[in-house]
């Protein structure tokens, strides 16, 4: 029973990591900027960014994100800190970068919900990113818990 459980956890604990973009693998620790894909815009000149941390970079298609910084491990977020704010952003890799993002302005929000009304007024960090690391690591340290203390074995 225990080995069943404890293999279904870990089957479920694989599925719910996402994968980073550092090498493919999902880091034990991460902390700092991440970026969360809200909208796919257009591919059109308003919605191109150049990447400012490369000399003649070309300009890439962007799309709408929510940039705000987090606590992870092994791709779990745990922890978010700092402010919410959307961002126009590209996940193209340049050197050690993994994505390059852009801040907009109030206007140029407004504009782009004029065009897209499902984009909400102030960003809103998914479920999962808000909850779902907090809800994981309780159900396994309650897991744990059980496994040792919980069950009176007579």
């Amino acid at each position: 029973m225990r080995v069943r459980l404890l293999l279904a956890l870990s089957f479920l604990l694989l599925l719910s990591t996402e994968v980073s973009a550092r090498g493919g693998i999902p880091l034990l620790f991460e902390y700092g900027d991440h970026v969360i894909k809200v909208l796919d815009l257009p591919e059109r000149d308003e919605f191109m960014i150049q990447p400012t941390h490369v000399k003649n970079a070309k300009l890439y298609y962007a799309d709408l994100g929510i940039q705000h910084e987090r606590i992870s491990i092994f791709g779990i977020p745990l922890f978010n800190y700092g402010e919410e704010q959307y961002v126009l952003y590209t996940d193209v890799k340049i050197g050690d970068y993994d994505y390059t993002a852009a801040s907009l302005s109030y206007d140029d929000i407004d504009a782009i919900r004029e065009e897209f009304p499902e984009v909400s007024e102030f960003p809103e960090l998914p479920f999962w990113d808000e909850f779902g690391g907090k809800i994981l690591l309780a159900a396994i340290a309650w897991l744990i818990w059980y496994l040792k203390w919980g069950k009176n074995e007579d």
